[in-house]
């Protein structure tokens, strides 16, 4: 949460920060992420697996042979909404598409990142997807 807190007080001040996480664990349904357990996180996973399989079945299905699952690489995704990845211009578009259309945005944006490194994600040893996925925005 932390990271969310700081991109919104960047912009905006402490109380109207307060206010919009207020309305991003309520109304965008971030709170089940952050709940003991995190099942608004697995419910996420369970999401992404099934937009992959339906997308990008080749990647998908590679992906699973090698047993490297979402909870490896897009937790991070999911719980800051992607502000730890890319430059804070690029998160605050990402965020303000977010606020308009809600969660479906971390989806769209989760696999535009796998499609574009598809080739290279294919091609990669396990060892080497976890640097793919976590330096694509370079």
């Amino acid at each position: 949460m932390n990271f969310i807190t700081a991109i919104l007080m960047t912009y905006i001040s402490p109380e109207d920060s307060l206010c919009v996480m207020t309305s991003l664990m309520n109304k965008y349904g971030l709170l089940p992420c952050y709940k003991q357990g995190m099942p608004g996180l697995a419910n996420n996973f369970y999401v992404f697996l099934s937009l992959m399989k339906k997308y990008m079945p080749k990647l998908n299905n590679h992906l699973l042979e090698l047993k490297f699952t979402p909870q490896m690489y897009a937790s991070q995704w999911f719980l800051t909404i992607f502000a730890v990845y890319f430059p804070i211009e690029v998160v605050v578009r990402i965020w303000d598409v977010f606020l308009v259309e809600g969660r479906k945005t971390i989806f769209r944006i989760g696999l535009a990142i796998m499609k574009l490194n598809q080739k290279l994600i294919l091609s990669a040893p396990f060892e080497q997807i976890f640097i793919v996925l976590k330096d694509f925005s370079t």
